[in-house]
């Protein structure tokens, strides 16, 4: 981040504060001169998301930031437009748009956006996801294809929400349970 001039290196700090204050703690850098990053905080009854776009960016969340966070959920990361990767333990995914990936915030992971990325990020509740998963472990850092009838459904439900307006709390967690 050194070859970023100070208006750069501001305007980073500042995106980098907002995903912490809306996400929980990461730290980053920026990979390139030419980065570009935004966030959009959505809240409504039980729902929490956030909409990224970022360029030329890498996302950190290392065992010093999972340390400092008292809240342990899950990230369903909807990718809506350009490319990421995404690593978490021994597993590296590309997302493409479409795709779709569960982060758990209690082990470090590795957010790598390409150029023009958007993500959707939807934070879980744990009890929830783990609930709805009694039967079977819950698979992170795996990619779940835009190609399939599961994406498919999951991208339509979660966008379809987030166009909502006065979703009460009853609305809001069973949307989550879907």
């Amino acid at each position: 981040m050194s070859d970023l001039d100070r208006s750069q290196r501001d305007s980073f700090a500042g995106w980098l504060a907002a995903i912490n204050q809306i996400c929980g703690a990461f730290d980053g850098e920026a990979i390139a001169p030419g980065f570009k990053a935004s966030i959009e905080e959505y809240q409504q009854g039980a729902l929490k998301m956030s909409l990224v776009g970022a360029s030329h960016l890498r996302l950190l969340r290392r065992a010093e930031e999972v340390a400092r966070t008292s809240s342990h959920h899950y990230y369903a990361v909807f990718q809506l437009a350009g490319s990421a990767r995404m690593a978490q333990g021994n597993a590296r995914e590309t997302l493409e748009k479409g795709d779709i990936i569960f982060i758990d915030n209690t082990h470090p992971s590795e957010f790598t956006y390409c150029d023009a990325s958007r993500q959707l990020s939807l934070i879980l509740p744990r009890q929830v996801v783990e609930r709805g998963s009694h039967f079977n472990t819950v698979n992170c850092a795996t990619r779940i294809a835009a190609s399939t009838p599961l994406a498919a459904m999951a991208n339509k439900l979660v966008m379809d929400t987030r166009q909502q307006e006065g979703l009460d709390m009853q609305e809001s967690e069973a949307v989550l349970d879907a």
